[in-house]
């Protein structure tokens, strides 16, 4: 099966294509880390990692505000209902937090064996929008170098909902992506 995850999402799905390639045709990401700190980052956590945290630590429509705006790039679609949204969607979804805030300061959610990486067969499409304030985009280039049949896709004015804040262009290459990778 083609596989799509976002972020964390993403790291899921990677080490997924590494331990069950039988089960990987494709494999697409958006945002997401490549299990080490990026050289362009500043040391310790990305902003937007410490307004999730603020977030799920303590959810109200402050600090969901906070996290929504950090994740896009382009504000203006961040409007008080996707806001609530978010927040009935985070306190809904407490089993989620719990076992997020059960693992913070334990290391990567999803840990990443950087001598597997390598071994990952499947096509692979790495999409990261520049401007991520979540991880940056340099974490998709170290795995397009890592992951023999990959690409990267870069993508200007973008944060770090990619298939979101560009969705038509998202659908388009994962369409594109696809048709052009087909099943040997």
């Amino acid at each position: 099966a083609a596989v799509v995850g976002n972020s964390m999402g993403g790291a899921s799905v990677i080490r997924l294509a590494y331990e069950r390639p039988d089960l990987v045709s494709h494999l697409i990401t958006m945002g997401s880390p490549s299990g080490v700190p990026g050289m362009f980052e500043p040391a310790g956590l990305a902003e937007g990692v410490k307004i999730l945290e603020r977030a799920y630590f303590d959810p109200n429509l402050e600090t969901i505000r906070a996290l929504t705006n950090i994740m896009a790039f382009d504000t203006s679609n961040v409007t008080d209902a996707l806001i609530q949204e978010r927040l009935d969607n985070t306190l809904a979804q407490k089993a989620h937090v719990d076992n997020w805030i059960g693992g913070h300061g334990k290391g990567p959610m999803v840990r990443l064996n950087q001598e597997q990486i390598p071994t990952i067969a499947a096509p692979t499409l790495l999409m990261h929008g520049r401007d991520d304030r979540v991880t940056h985009f340099t974490h998709s280039i170290r795995l397009a170098g890592m992951i023999r049949n990959s690409r990267a896709l870069i993508v200007n004015r973008c944060g770090h909902w990619l298939q979101l804040e560009h969705a038509k262009e998202f659908n388009s290459a994962v369409h594109r992506f696809i048709e052009d990778n087909p099943l040997p």
